[in-house]
C-alpha cells in the first residue's frame, strides 16, 4: 500500500498550486457531504474489491487498482485519510444512498436509470463489453449460430449494465446471475453456463490469469460505456469539488499514467491472491 500511496503522491505533486484555490473555494460554501468528511478526516470510498484491474484485494490484504489509486488522489487533494468500504456491486448504490460511503469509485457505468439514484462525476474512463468462454465453446457457438438462442446460458453480474445488455441483445439466451467474476468463472470450468458478459478488461484479464483454461475474448468490444465516480444526489459543492479534481488530475496527465499503469503494464498481476 505504501508503494501505492507514494505513487500517487509523485503524481499529483504538479498539483499543489492549482487545487488548494480550488479545494478553498468549495469547502467555503455549503456542503453536507465534505462537512462531514472534514470533521471526521475521512473519505469513504465504497468499492467491490473483485472487479480487477479496476480494483480488487491483493494476496497481502490490501484494495489495489485503478480505482483504488483514483480514490487516493482524491482524498490527497482533500487531506483526509482514505477508508475503503467493501461492498458487493448490486448494492454500491444503496449504501452511498444510506450514507455508508462519500462516493462509489468500482468500474461503474453510467446510464440514464443509475442516475436517477446518484450524480455521475464526468467520466474518468470508456470502456466496453465483451464475452469469455473456452475457445472450444466460441467456436462452437459461432458455428451454430451465436448466443442469442435457447438453451444457452450467459452469466452476467447481478445489477451490471451487462446484465442489460444480454437482455437487450441477446433475448434467448438464459441470464445466470452472479456476485462476482470468480463466481462466473467456476460456472464456466463446471460447464454451467456457455460465457461469461462482462467489461472487456475484466474478460482479458481472466484469459491471461487462467491460461490452463484455454479461455478465450472477443477482438473488439460490443458497447462502450463510460465509468464514473457517483456521488450522492443533492450536493452540488461536493459534486463540483470531486470534478475539479478530476479535470485537473486529466489535464496534468494523471489519468493517462493511471491507465497505462493497471491497463497496459501486467506487473500487478503478482500481488494477486
Amino acid at each position: 500500500m505504501a508503494t501505492t500511496v507514494n505513487f500517487i503522491r509523485r503524481l499529483v505533486l504538479t498539483l499543489i498550486v492549482a487545487l488548494p484555490v480550488i479545494f478553498v473555494s468549495q469547502a467555503n460554501a455549503q456542503s453536507p457531504i465534505l462537512d462531514r468528511v472534514l470533521d471526521r478526516g475521512v473519505v469513504k470510498v465504497a468499492m467491490t474489491g473483485d472487479q480487477p484491474p479496476f480494483n480488487v484485494v491483493s494476496r497481502s490484504g490490501m484494495f489495489i487498482g485503478y480505482d483504488v489509486d483514483l480514490a487516493q488522489a482524491l482524498a490527497n487533494a482533500m487531506n483526509v485519510e482514505l477508508e475503503i468500504i467493501k461492498v458487493p456491486f448490486p448494492e454500491l448504490i444503496s449504501a452511498l444512498q444510506a450514507g455508508k460511503a462519500d462516493m462509489v469509485i468500482s468500474g461503474m457505468s453510467i446510464t440514464s436509470q443509475r442516475s436517477k439514484q446518484v450524480s455521475f462525476v464526468e467520466p474518468y474512463m470508456v470502456s466496453g463489453k465483451s464475452l469469455l468462454a473456452t475457445s472450444e465453446r466460441m467456436a462452437q457457438l459461432e458455428q451454430d449460430g451465436g448466443f442469442n438462442r435457447l438453451g444457452i446460458k450467459v452469466a452476467a453480474l447481478k445489477s451490471s449494465t451487462s446484465k442489460t445488455l444480454v437482455q437487450l441483445n441477446i433475448p434467448k439466451a438464459e441470464i445466470v446471475g452472479v456476485n462476482n467474476y470468480e463466481e462466473a468463472i467456476q460456472l464456466i470450468r463446471d460447464r454451467k453456463v456457455d460465457a461469461l458478459f462482462a467489461d472487456m478488461a475484466i474478460c482479458k484479464l481472466a484469459v491471461l490469469r487462467n491460461p490452463n483454461d484455454d479461455f478465450v475474448t472477443l477482438q473488439r468490444p460490443l458497447s462502450m460505456e463510460p465509468i464514473g465516480v457517483a456521488v450522492p444526489h443533492g450536493d452540488l459543492h461536493f459534486f463540483n469539488l470531486v470534478r475539479n479534481f478530476m479535470v485537473s488530475y486529466e489535464r496534468v496527465g494523471l489519468m493517462t499514467k493511471l491507465r497505462s499503469k493497471w491497463f497496459d503494464n501486467g506487473e500487478w498481476l503478482a500481488q494477486l491472491p
